[in-house]
């Protein structure tokens, strides 16, 4: 009697992704990405923060989707990371000077209280700091899962929604 899991009903051909955290560890790009992961955290903090309030409002229930967002995005990377996986890891020092505006634009953001100016600057300096560590055949094929977070920010005044 065989036994065969419900992937490979489903599609014989497909491949059954399998989490390795030692081997996700040992991948050189993994220390320089965890650090850039802790400082955009840590410098978007004051937009991070407010997401909560944001998304559990009982007044306003606009962004109440919010919270399904970063679940979403891990599932898209996850679909295709067959694909991705195999995309050359080619560092790209120049984009710091990139990052620059996307920082910026973020500072004067949270100082004038506009919401679009620091959500916008998230997804901005997220996308450099693929290109930065990864490539720019990374970043691009990560484009449409890292821009899927602004529907989880605060993008536009509730006064033209």
């Amino acid at each position: 009697m065989t036994t065969t899991t419900v992937d490979s009903a489903i599609d014989p051909g497909k491949e059954r992704l399998v989490f390795d955290w030692n081997k996700m560890r040992s991948h050189p790009a993994f220390n320089p990405l965890a650090l850039a992961l802790a400082g955009i955290i840590l410098c978007f903090w004051p937009l991070l923060q407010g997401l909560p309030k944001l998304w559990f409002d009982k007044q306003n229930e606009y962004f109440s989707h919010g919270p399904l967002i970063p679940f979403m995005v891990i599932a898209i990377i996850w679909n295709w990371w067959p694909k991705l996986r195999n995309i050359p890891v080619k560092k790209f020092w120049p984009a710091i000077l990139f990052m620059i505006p996307g920082l910026w634009l973020f500072r004067t953001g949270v100082a004038t209280d506009i919401d679009l100016a620091t959500s916008i600057s998230f997804v901005y300096v997220t996308l450099c700091a693929v290109w930065l560590l990864l490539g720019m055949r990374w970043m691009w094929s990560l484009f449409i899962p890292i821009g899927f977070t602004l529907f989880m920010l605060p993008s536009f005044p509730q006064s033209m929604i």
